[in-house]
């Protein structure tokens, strides 16, 4: 990414031009990504890809979901370019969520590339844990940056709570639906990449307090 001359993003504080442009690009890979998602979801479940899998079709789709996740990644660095969780703790949690969603698609892809080019069984899906390990990570730290950014105010009207949302969306009705045994459906795992959809119109629309 090129570097501007006034300034790095969030490194010139929440009015920084480079930041703000680079949040607008951001908004962008997370529109994509969210909608990347629900293509690739609606695909996984009406060709029955959910891994263990194989093919063509079934590599395609993963690459997909680990795309989307790192458009996902992508717009949570925005969301801390212009901090929109405030400075110290705020702004680590959203690092740490940058951090889960990387982890989640590096799980991916090597689930892959052991499946596609190795001899490995498909049960090795089960014995790597970059993506369990990201998730976890990501859903954490998104409840809390979600806290901070409500109390940062620095996100203004609708957009402040929309991270929080998004957060108890994905615990509630993703993460802890699991400890129970009930299996996530893809009603809605499409409504997780919708979600960043939204996320991605709140950086597309960020603008300065201070201007209004």
């Amino acid at each position: 990414m090129r570097a501007d001359t006034d300034s790095e993003p969030g490194g010139g504080g929440p009015t920084a031009p480079a930041a703000i442009r680079f949040a607008e690009r951001a908004g962008r890979l997370g529109i994509f990504g969210g909608l990347l998602w629900v293509v690739a979801i609606l695909i996984e479940y009406s060709q029955h890809l959910q891994p263990p899998s194989d093919g063509a079709l079934f590599y395609a789709n993963q690459m997909m979901f680990a795309v989307a996740l790192a458009c996902w990644a992508t717009a949570v660095v925005g969301l801390r370019a212009v901090s929109a969780a405030g400075e110290g703790l705020g702004r680590h949690t959203l690092t740490v969520w940058t951090i889960g969603y990387v982890l989640i698609a590096a799980g991916i892809l090597i689930q892959t590339v052991l499946d596609l080019f190795t001899s490995v069984s498909p049960s090795a899906y089960a014995d790597i844990p970059l993506a369990p390990i990201g998730g976890v990570l990501a859903v954490l730290a998104s409840i809390t940056a979600g806290v901070a950014i409500v109390r940062a105010q620095h996100l203004t009207g609708w957009s402040r709570w929309v991270v929080l949302g998004f957060a108890i969306y994905v615990f509630g009705f993703l993460f802890a639906p699991l400890f129970v045994g009930i299996e996530v459906d893809a009603v809605r795992e499409t409504i997780w990449g919708l979600w960043w959809v939204v996320i991605g119109i709140v950086l597309l629309s960020y603008r300065p307090p201070s201007e209004g």
